[in-house]
């Protein structure tokens, strides 16, 4: 993934359209709102997070990202 390349901007490109794709995807939201957090994007890596939080308790975790 771009984030493990050092690119997270790009990263967030690729993941929002992956959230596109599959909005209720808990792994593409869970990597989106962290790479979001990376770039000091808080709002929106919350969102995504919170997101998650709706979807499932299955992503271990989950809360603590809020």
């Amino acid at each position: 993934m771009a984030h493990g390349d050092g690119r997270p901007g790009r990263a967030v490109q690729l993941l929002e359209k992956a959230a596109i794709g599959s909005p209720d995807d808990a792994a593409v939201l869970t990597d989106l709102g962290n790479t979001l957090k990376s770039l000091d994007r808080l709002d929106e890596a919350a969102e995504n997070h919170e997101r998650v939080v709706t979807l499932t308790d299955e992503i271990p975790g989950a809360l603590s990202n809020l």
